[in-house]
């Protein structure tokens, strides 16, 4: 299967000026630890003000820099566009998506029709996306049902890497 060559690389749609794959993932993380809570989603796609302010307070602990609330409402509407994209892509039969090396693979023609239908598509030419399993989690998707719904949901585990876990003691 032969895809595009993407318009610009992934890191380009995710992240920019001071946002950092790093901030990225601390703010996806603990959006998702409050999600294992049950305290994320008024409804699917809106946060309630406990999970936010939890989730940008780990950003600023973390890398010491405090953003202003427009830019964890920006990055929090991206999330939602890389959430409502990879699902259309991994829902879709005419790619596939090889979950264990998160690279999705498709035809070059159906690649062009998921970019023309959805721009935003180009950032999955190359790769998935890096935080899906707790996309999932923060939007209420595993397994098609909500996370939290009176204990009848799958036994759910928070996705961290270790390495993002790191932090200088300098």
């Amino acid at each position: 299967m032969s895809a595009p060559e993407p318009k610009k690389p992934q890191r380009r749609y995710f992240y920019s000026g001071r946002w950092s794959k790093g901030h990225d993932h601390a703010f996806v993380t603990a959006l998702a630890w409050k999600a294992m809570e049950g305290k994320t989603m008024e409804h699917p796609f809106q946060p309630n003000k406990e999970a936010l302010e939890f989730a940008s307070a780990c950003v600023s602990t973390l890398y010491r820099w405090e953003f202003r609330p427009k830019t964890y409402a920006w990055h929090l509407d991206l999330l939602r566009k890389r959430y409502i994209t990879f699902k259309a892509i991994v829902e879709n039969p005419t790619f596939e998506w090889d979950a264990e090396n998160n690279i999705v693979n498709g035809t070059r023609e159906a690649w062009e029709a998921l970019i023309r239908e959805n721009p935003f598509g180009d950032a999955y030419v190359r790769r998935g996306d890096p935080e899906w399993e707790n996309l999932k989690l923060i939007f209420r998707d595993v397994e098609g049902r909500p996370v939290f719904n009176g204990g009848e949901g799958p036994n759910v585990q928070l996705v961290v890497p270790e390495e993002s876990y790191r932090v200088s003691d300098e």
